[in-house]
């Protein structure tokens, strides 16, 4: 959790620095070069962001059909399947917890 704040501010650090330098810059080479990068920092960042948006939704959407599963199941009668289903559940929850606190 600590790597991933360190991370994060040291984007909009890099991304505040860039920006700053640019505008106190005149229109040279190392100006465009300044916000180049800026950009590229935050488009990397914003990126990042929206893939980790993607499996957390991934796992969500697990975690229900494998709830749906064993519940389906136990209402068929197939205990040892429906447990099976359901024990994936937690997993599929925790994980996409995970991917919330961790990658974010």
């Amino acid at each position: 959790m600590e790597a991933v704040n360190q991370w994060n501010e040291l984007a909009d650090n890099v991304a505040d620095t860039a920006e700053g330098m640019a505008k106190k810059a005149d229109k040279s080479k190392i100006a465009r070069k300044v916000r180049d990068t800026s950009e590229t920092v935050e488009h990397a960042v914003g990126a990042h962001r929206s893939a980790n948006a993607v499996w957390r939704s991934f796992f969500i959407a697990a975690a229900g059909t494998a709830a749906f599963l064993s519940f389906g199941m136990l209402v068929s009668g197939r205990k040892h399947e429906s447990l099976f289903f359901g024990q994936w559940v937690p997993t599929f929850l925790v994980t996409a917890l995970w991917a919330q606190v961790v990658k974010d």
